[in-house]
């Protein structure tokens, strides 16, 4: 049966005509184009598929750092907001001990005030008691005086030595008691004196005080409104960064401090310079000293070691003890400048210094914020 079968199968296919077999192979060919076309058409879709998925996956990234970002920025305004609300009580507890101050130095002098109050009043008073103890006591001596000229011109005739001396003595007590008065008058005064200018210091003190209490409060208000700016996230708030704000302020006020030291030596310097051309002498005394008692001999200016070093080297020009004094005292200059720029290089050293050291540990704490942010990040 099988052999008969494949018989007749080959007999089949030697009647199909040659069309046939040409129509297969084309269709063939135009499945296997289309085929293409469509593996092409997915091939594009599967890299913008691809694309797309690098492009999200970028995306996650970017996003996945700005979050990172985020949260390393709330986590620094916590700790900015946890500094500022601590630095706000400590404002608040420092205005209301303050105020509690102000208010018993103000109550004190206030006390004060009327109690020198109540004694200028006693002094006016005792003043004004003196001032008609004086009138009665010029009155008196008036009457004493009218008294004494009346005795006089009645005991002219019959003037012995017990009268005169009984007037004598009248007149001494009564100059011994004026002497007291007035003495007493001028105690009195003096301190009476003395008690105003007292006033006069505590007034000035008390406006003093206030002028502080002011400002005081002018300082607090405005911290307070940097406060609220700062707690609202206004736009008009001052630098968040604090800590570094401080360093720049020490460094700045550091190389401040030491450029008034330098200005300060510079004057020195200058003045000493300025002294010692002014001591000099002129060149026609030079050259008429050089003349009388240095007569083999040039007059030589020195100025830098250069020059020193020929000039102590050349045997032409002899040198005696004054030269030498001279060159000696022009060392102890330079040694002094020297020491000077020394010590103005090392001052500036200490200052870069700190500086670094500042940026150091500010940097190490960004260090270890970025290393907890990167913690909290992974877990």
């Amino acid at each position: 049966m099988n052999i008969e079968v494949y018989k007749k199968r080959q007999k089949t296919k030697a009647a199909k005509p040659l069309f046939y077999e040409t129509s297969n192979c084309q269709r063939i060919v135009l499945n296997i184009a289309l085929y293409s076309i469509k593996i092409q058409h997915l091939q594009s879709k599967v890299d913008s598929k691809t694309e797309t998925i690098v492009k999200l996956g970028k995306n996650i990234e970017s996003i996945q750092e700005e979050n990172g970002h985020m949260k390393m920025r709330s986590l620094t305004l916590e700790r900015n907001m946890e500094r500022l609300e601590m630095e706000v009580y400590k404002y608040s507890t420092n205005e209301i001990d303050m105020k509690s101050k102000s208010q018993m130095e103000k109550q004190r002098l206030m006390d004060e005030v009327e109690n020198l109050k109540k004694e200028l009043a006693v002094v006016l008073k005792e003043n004004k008691e003196l001032k008609a103890e004086k009138i009665d006591l010029q009155n008196d001596c008036k009457l004493f005086r009218q008294r004494i000229a009346k005795y006089e011109i009645s005991s002219l005739d019959n003037l012995s030595s017990t009268v005169g001396s009984d007037i004598i003595t009248s007149r001494k007590e009564i100059s011994n008691a004026n002497n007291d008065e007035l003495g007493k008058y001028e105690k009195l005064y003096n301190e009476f004196k003395q008690i105003e200018t007292d006033l006069h210091t505590v007034l000035g003190i008390k406006e003093e005080l206030v002028m502080e209490r002011d400002v005081l409060v002018k300082k607090v208000e405005r911290l307070n409104t940097e406060i609220s700016y700062l707690l609202n996230g206004d736009p008009r708030r001052i630098v968040e960064d604090l800590d570094s704000l401080l360093a720049e302020n020490r460094f700045l006020k550091a190389r401040l401090d030491s450029a008034n030291e330098e200005s300060e030596t510079m004057k020195a310097t200058l003045s000493k310079y300025r002294s010692m051309t002014e001591s000099r002498p002129s060149t026609e005394n030079l050259v008429t000293g050089c003349e009388t008692t240095l007569r083999q001999k040039s007059c030589v200016a020195v100025v830098n070691m250069k020059q020193i070093r020929e000039l102590l080297s050349s045997h032409a020009i002899e040198l005696d003890e004054n030269d030498y004094k001279a060159i000696t005292a022009i060392l102890l200059d330079l040694c002094n400048d020297k020491q000077m720029a020394l010590t103005h290089l090392r001052r500036a050293n200490k200052v870069l210094g700190n500086r670094v050291s500042e940026v150091e540990s500010h940097i190490a704490a960004l260090e270890a914020k970025s290393q907890n942010a990167n913690l909290n990040k992974q877990e």
